[in-house]
């Protein structure tokens, strides 16, 4: 993964490389043409289920009013953290903040492909299996260098990761429909490999131990 971009003509013709047209930065194969079989999954044992229960239960605790509800959506949300994190063997950001401290956006980190430093990862996560979208908040954009969608019916058990895109491609994304940032989709998304990533794959990452 990188986040270099070409220089290109703006929208209005002129040089500008800090805003490639969008069309120079969308995926030749997108993961909608790739299909869900591509996908990347990343399956869960017991032990490791346990694990990520009490983290979203610690988590919905701390930040919400309604803890029981609230845990549901936090176990999909740390599972798909954790399964993008063992993809990219990165670390995932464990940590309990409140709603006044967040991170910002990075919800993993991983060795920059090229150079040195991190990449910064924000993981976004859906039950919806067939059409996987959601929304990141252009307020964080410009703390992250790539967003992963992810996607599971049963997050204690497994995740899909649909696939990632790039800062640039989400800036270039965002408009002003009444949404609160650029929305994640298949269509602007690279495709994956298709792996299939065991738990002992996962707990080289998160250190569980059966």
């Amino acid at each position: 993964m990188s986040t270099q971009t070409p220089d290109a003509d703006d929208a209005d013709g002129e040089q500008n490389p800090h805003k490639p047209p969008l069309s120079q930065l969308l995926p030749l194969d997108s993961a909608a043409d790739a299909g869900r079989q591509n996908r990347v999954r990343v399956q869960f044992d017991q032990h490791i289920a346990d694990m990520l229960k009490d983290h979203a239960r610690d988590r919905a605790l701390t930040v919400s009013t309604y803890p029981d509800r609230d845990a549901q959506n936090h176990l999909l949300g740390f599972a798909a953290e954790v399964a993008v994190a063992t993809m990219l063997n990165g670390s995932v950001d464990t940590r309990v903040l409140d709603d006044f401290s967040g991170d910002g956006g990075v919800d993993v980190t991983t060795e920059s492909l090229w150079g040195s430093g991190l990449d910064r990862i924000q993981v976004k996560a859906t039950r919806d299996l067939t059409n996987p979208e959601r929304v990141i908040d252009r307020d964080e954009i410009s703390n992250i260098d790539f967003a992963f969608l992810c996607c599971s019916d049963v997050p204690e058990r497994r995740i899909e990761i649909v696939g990632y895109t790039s800062r640039p491609v989400l800036q270039r994304l965002d408009d002003a429909y009444g949404r609160t940032g650029p929305l994640l989709k298949e269509e602007i998304l690279e495709s994956l490999s298709g792996r299939l990533y065991q738990p002992e794959d996962v707990r080289e990452v998160v250190g569980t131990r059966p």
